[in-house]
Parts: C-alpha cells; structure tokens; sequence
C-alpha cells in the first residue's frame, strides 16, 4: 500500500512540475491623477499592452501617487517594490542628472529613438540606477 501511494506522489510531483507558460504580470504606478491626460495616456498604453499581450503579459496598475509618492516611485522601482513606473524624469534628477537633456533638448521621441539618444540613455539609467528606461 505505501508503495503505491509514494508513486501516486511521484506522479502528482512530475505533473506538477511540468512547464506552464504563464502570463508574464508587470506591476506599475504612475506619477499623476487619473484626470490628467499625462496620466490618461499611460492608461491607454496599458490597455493596449493588456490587449495585445493577453496571454503572454499584462500591466497591473496599483495606482498613482495615492499609492507610493511621487518622489519615492523611482526607488521603488529600482528597489523592486513596483516594476514600472511612469514618472517625470524630475523626480530622481539627483540620481541621473543626464535627464536635463530631455528638458534642453529639441528633439522629438522618434528623432530620439531614431539616432541612439534614447539608447544612451537607458544605458546611463541601466548604469547609475539599475532600471531600463523606455522613454
């Protein structure tokens, strides 16, 4: 009889440790009320993740500055608290002064993007925080 049940618990273990795909969830905040069209564009672009990667990866929000301070979120997101946040570059200047470009700088995202700038400077946010920086 024991030997039948350990083979029942064998069984239940290696079926058990088969492979699953799971959907791949990535926690966010955003930095602003939800009344603010800043903070509607980034609703917009989860919905659209969220549609387009059913399956494979969703975006939870967890909210905005109600849920962790605006000046926390970048440490939270280095920190592991939350995965993403969608913040204004102002909020951790101290720790990545390079952002001034963003704000002295006449280029459009797509120029940006186009001509390695937004490269480097997910590489100077990959070197001195610790976090990929999308745009």
């Amino acid at each position: 009889m024991k030997k039948s049940w350990f083979a029942a618990i064998a069984t239940a273990t290696a079926l058990s440790a088969t492979p699953v795909l799971a959907v791949e969830t990535v926690t966010a905040v955003h930095a602003f009320s939800p009344n603010l069209i800043y903070t509607q564009s980034f609703l917009e672009f989860v919905k659209k993740v969220n549609e387009k990667g059913a399956g494979v990866v969703q975006i939870q929000v967890r909210g905005g500055p109600e849920v962790i301070g605006l000046p926390q979120q970048p440490d939270a997101v280095r920190n592991g608290v939350v995965d993403m946040a969608y913040t204004a570059a102002s909020f951790y200047g101290g720790t990545v002064p390079e952002r001034d470009v963003m704000v002295a700088s006449s280029a459009d995202g797509p120029y940006a993007r186009a001509n390695g700038g937004i490269d480097l400077l997910n590489k100077i946010h990959q070197e001195k925080m610790g976090v990929y920086y999308l745009g």
